[in-house]
């Protein structure tokens, strides 16, 4: 995927370091992405840092996929503190893309097979007609 597509947020929290390893992950990541979707326009990444002043940081990570048609987005529940982020900043982005895999993965599969739903003959009746 070409970086100009991919927009971060809340990247500035972070220091020098802590951004080449976001940035890296998010473009190795998104080329799944754009082999599961052809026309993407954009990719956002939201970083949000807690207990900053404290000794540890623990990072949540939201990412967003703009397609011309649809919105995908891969968002934790801020409920569930085991889903909702990590204290470990590479596995909070590769958890965060791999949702976002699995939730374009899981919207494609139900608009592609809805002819399991209609029933393979009405699918060859109407081709034949």
């Amino acid at each position: 995927m070409p970086s100009n597509l991919i927009r971060y947020a809340g990247l500035s929290k972070l220091s020098a370091e802590e951004q080449d390893t976001v940035k890296n992950i998010v473009e190795r990541e998104s080329g799944k992405i754009t082999r599961l979707l052809k026309n993407i326009t954009d990719l956002v990444v939201t970083i949000k840092v807690q207990n900053s002043q404290g000794a540890r940081k623990r990072y949540m990570i939201f990412a967003r996929v703009i397609a011309p048609t649809r919105i995908f987005a891969a968002q934790t529940k801020e409920m569930d503190v085991r889903k909702s982020g990590d204290w470990d900043l590479p596995t909070a982005t590769r958890r965060s893309m791999e949702k976002l895999v699995f939730e374009i993965k899981h919207r494609l599969k139900a608009d592609t097979e809805s002819w399991k739903r209609q029933g393979i003959k009405k699918l060859i009746r109407n081709r034949l007609n």
